[in-house]
């Protein structure tokens, strides 16, 4: 976006063009099949694109026919192509500008590096590197918060880059807590003398973690001869990156290992001893609450100090019973059950006929109404 308002801006207050096209999402724009439709782009429309990230046309992947894209330059009548990417995007450019030159026309074609991985030749910097360096320091930050946390921590970042590792190199340089960078320029070795597990273990045993930034390319010299095409190399890196895991497990020493968890362990243990005081201090309606929520188990406690779970007899469920046959569900009808046992009460309480009561029998209360209250007017 910062491209596209410069080349906006500087076309009409610099050098008054006519006008600015913009192609939606790539290359796929300049083909008619696609039906996408250019963009007038005015002062007013990209003054503030530059605030958000990403583009406004929209991107696209993959080749199209240069002669394509030459006839939709000629019916647009254009005179000059902005071209903006990475290195696939100036190959593109170059094909173009063959197939312009074989027809011998007069547009110019300008090609504008940008790519975060900074792998165009003769350019120092590209657009979006430093954004993509200043995102890494982020991520080796955090990943050396972990490693401290943690007994023979390692963090390990990995880091766009899948035939330069410039975003890792600069992001090292960058970050004093980076210990060990790979990149795909330098060939590097795990196991045996000057490998990285070796020296990684003598850090351990320093200073007790590590952090290793890793471009996404580095290692291609462990992929078998033959192996060809990017789906195949990437799948080699994830090899790669699972087998130097399992060669770290198996290089660290017994004793180091050990220590690892006992230091784990105590840990567990401080937090275990914290949780139980905090309890306790909390008094003993949690202790009630903890209790009544299993009401089928009971502590059985013994004389030695020690406790024993003891669970009550299964007693079958209502429904269990009805499911069996058992149980027989019938409705009651009125005068009956609870009716009939109320009317005896009811006579129990009742005096004689010279109305004395029997032997024994306490008089019955009477609730005592409370006058209503009149309404205020």
């Amino acid at each position: 976006n910062d491209v596209i308002r410069a080349i906006v801006m500087e076309g009409y207050h610099g050098y008054k063009m006519a006008g600015v096209l913009g192609i939606p999402f790539g290359l796929e724009g300049f083909i008619p099949k696609y039906h996408y439709r250019n963009v007038e782009l005015t002062p007013d429309k990209v003054r503030d694109i530059h605030l958000f990230g990403g583009t406004t046309l929209g991107s696209s992947r993959g080749p199209q026919d240069p002669a394509a894209i030459v006839d939709t330059l000629e019916r647009s009548n254009v005179c000059m192509l902005f071209i903006i990417g990475g290195d696939g995007t100036m190959r593109a450019a170059k094909a173009i500008y063959n197939e312009i030159t074989a027809r011998n026309l007069k547009i110019a074609v300008v090609g504008i590096p940008k790519t975060i991985d900074n792998d165009i030749s003769f350019i120092p910097q590209s657009f979006g590197f430093e954004t993509a360096v200043s995102k890494a320091t982020e991520a080796i930050e955090c990943a050396h918060t972990e490693a401290l946390g943690a007994p023979y921590g390692v963090g390990i970042v990995k880091l766009m880059g899948r035939e330069s590792g410039f975003i890792a190199a600069r992001a090292t340089l960058a970050m004093k807590e980076v210990n060990y960078v790979l990149i795909p320029e330098a060939p590097f070795t795990l196991d045996g003398p000057g490998g990285l597990l070796q020296a990684l273990e003598q850090r351990l045993k320093d200073r007790g973690h590590a952090v290793i930034v890793v471009a996404e390319g580095a290692g291609q010299q462990a992929r078998r001869p033959g192996d060809g095409g990017e789906k195949r190399a990437r799948g080699q890196e994830g090899q790669q990156g699972q087998g130097g895991s399992r060669r770290r497990r198996r290089h660290l020493s017994s004793e180091e290992r050990e220590s690892a968890f006992l230091s784990a362990a105590a840990r567990e243990n401080q937090r275990g001893s914290g949780d139980a005081a905090e309890d306790s201090g909390q008094g003993n309606g949690r202790a009630r609450r903890r209790h009544h929520t299993s009401a089928t188990q009971r502590p059985d406690v013994r004389g030695d100090g020690q406790a024993s779970v003891s669970r009550k007899p299964d007693v079958p469920s209502v429904a269990s019973q009805v499911a069996d046959g058992d149980v027989k569900v019938s409705r009651r009808r009125p005068g009956d059950g609870g009716g009939a046992r109320r009317d005896a009460a009811n006579a129990q309480d009742a005096p004689n006929q010279n109305g004395e009561r029997a032997e024994g029998q306490a008089p019955k209360r009477r609730r005592r109404r409370r006058p209503r209250s009149k309404p205020q007017e």
